[in-house]
């Protein structure tokens, strides 16, 4: 990202700290981009950060699951990293699909594109407990995000490699320790091959 010639989205980004710690960390903001559902949190994220001033990345308040791409169109197929933190996880699993076949068309359709993230997950994949109330969650276990990116890529056309790593509720490593737990959080990539 240093290069100048990648392009980032953080999407369904809130107040977009990612996309702003990457600009920290000496990324050109002009090649960075944010969307949330709200704008009201990206005005608050420039109240938080005091940056609006300095600050040149785009924020685009739009909706994933609009279905003639709505705003975010203006992005298909010129992202080549989207940053999907505490987000998938949000969803049942076929507004899952739905988002992962939209962030498709944001991606360059080139090897290497990728999307990053982390949600909560499960080891026992499926509907969440409620306890987040409001509709139902579909929480993934490191197998079933797999499968899940195997599946959208059969119907696409697309391979992925899918890399997981799973943590328990505090963090700590959970290698070989699963079953002390069904909430864990799961970092993931998903490369385009």
């Amino acid at each position: 990202m240093k290069t100048g010639e990648q392009t980032f989205l953080d999407l369904g980004c809130a107040f977009a700290q990612d996309l702003r710690r990457l600009v920290a960390d000496g990324v050109d903001s002009k090649q960075c981009y944010a969307s949330d559902l709200r704008l009201d949190f990206l005005d608050l994220g420039y109240e938080l950060f005091r940056d609006k001033a300095t600050l040149q990345s785009k924020f685009i308040a739009a909706d994933i699951f609009d279905t003639d791409g709505g705003p975010l169109a203006e992005l298909d197929g010129k992202i080549d990293i989207i940053n999907a933190s505490s987000f998938f996880h949000l969803f049942p699993i076929e507004e899952q699909q739905q988002a992962a076949r939209h962030c498709l068309k944001l991606l360059k359709a080139r090897p290497g594109s990728l999307i990053i993230g982390r949600q909560k997950a499960s080891r026992n994949p499926g509907k969440d407990s409620g306890r987040s109330g409001g509709a139902p969650k579909f929480w993934h276990s490191a197998e079933s995000w797999q499968k899940f990116w195997q599946e959208i890529g059969e119907e696409t056309g697309v391979t992925f490699d899918v890399v997981v790593a799973m943590k328990g509720t505090k963090f700590e490593d959970l290698e070989g320790s699963l079953e002390d737990t069904d909430d864990v959080s799961m970092s993931f990539s998903v490369r385009r091959l």
